[in-house]
């Protein structure tokens, strides 16, 4: 009987442990790269590499041409990380992560990224405002 129990325990350890390697694993392939992308988006959206840009000897002319190509190199970005977020926030074998999935979802409806009023946009305007020639 005690044999028994000992197996039993022992079963039970094992399952324990295969379901930690689970999750482990759906965290380093799901998780954590879309949380790294979306670090890097988020950075984008304080405008770390404009305002170093800004500080620059850069012309304002020269900051605006970079920020709005990085812009448009970056919102494929942007929407794949929300399109991945939206799919993946509807497999129920995912139920345990959709929470950071409608986190995801709503950090982007929040903040646009498209549009004439994202703070991006904003930004580039007043920056080609402020190159124009007599700004």
């Amino acid at each position: 009987m005690l044999d028994s129990v000992i197996k039993l325990m022992e079963k039970i350890a094992e399952l324990l442990k295969y379901r930690a390697k689970r999750k482990n694993r759906r965290f380093e392939r799901l998780i954590e790269p879309m949380y790294l992308a979306l670090k890097k988006v988020h950075q984008d959206y304080l405008f770390e590499t404009a305002e170093k840009d800004l500080a620059s000897d850069r012309s304002l002319s020269a900051v605006a041409d970079s920020l709005e190509l990085r812009r448009r190199e970056e919102e494929a970005e942007r929407r794949a990380i929300l399109q991945q977020a939206v799919t993946l926030r509807t497999n129920k074998s995912l139920m345990d992560c959709h929470s950071f999935f409608d986190a995801t979802v709503d950090y982007f409806h929040e903040t646009p990224f498209s549009g004439g009023s994202t703070p991006s946009n904003m930004l580039l305007n007043a920056l080609h405002r402020a190159a124009a020639p007599g700004a």
